[in-house]
């Protein structure tokens, strides 16, 4: 007997049959729906930590290379290492480096879940130096790990005085 016909009436109704393929087809395009709304928020997620992350990174390596880039002579160094720096910028003391896994700035975190940051210093000659004195450029590498997300960011610093003290920049 078909659901909702009237006896002896030939209109048309749907069957108990017909209506349990029905929900199970509709069940099915659901569930693929939720799929791909469960996916898109993933993305979303992902993307979003990765702005996030290169965002902090950005931050802290601009903030870095704008007080390296404002020394006024390589004697302003007062600390050198692979992963910290030490020095005056306009008779005030400056250390950037890190802490657990914190990028800081005189104790000042900066940018967060740094999983690598470190400093190259190279002299006039572009040879590798650990010596503050002989430093004329620095180049700076971080790396902010987030969820599943890694952000690594270079750049490469000139301080604008070391290059007018030297002739032999520009000069070859």
């Amino acid at each position: 007997m078909r659901i909702g016909a009237e006896r002896g009436s030939a209109r048309g109704a749907y069957t108990l049959i017909e209506m349990a393929i029905m929900i199970t087809v509709l069940a099915v395009v659901a569930g693929l729906g939720t799929g791909i709304v469960v996916e898109a928020g993933r993305v979303y997620s992902r993307s979003r930590t990765q702005t996030d992350a290169c965002a902090d990174a950005r931050y802290a390596l601009e903030r870095i290379s704008r007080e390296l880039a404002g020394l006024t002579s390589p004697a302003n160094i007062t600390a050198l290492g692979s992963d910290s720096i030490t020095f005056s910028l306009q008779g005030t003391p400056r250390t950037f480096g890190t802490s657990g896994s914190s990028l800081v700035r005189d104790s000042k975190v900066l940018a967060s879940d740094v999983s690598a940051f470190s400093l190259t210093c190279y002299d006039a000659s572009g040879d590798i130096t650990v010596t503050p004195a002989l430093v004329r450029r620095i180049a700076i590498r971080l790396t902010i790990t987030r969820s599943d997300v890694s952000i690594t960011l270079r750049s490469e610093v000139f301080p604008r005085a070391f290059r007018t003290r030297y002739t032999s920049w520009g000069q070859g």
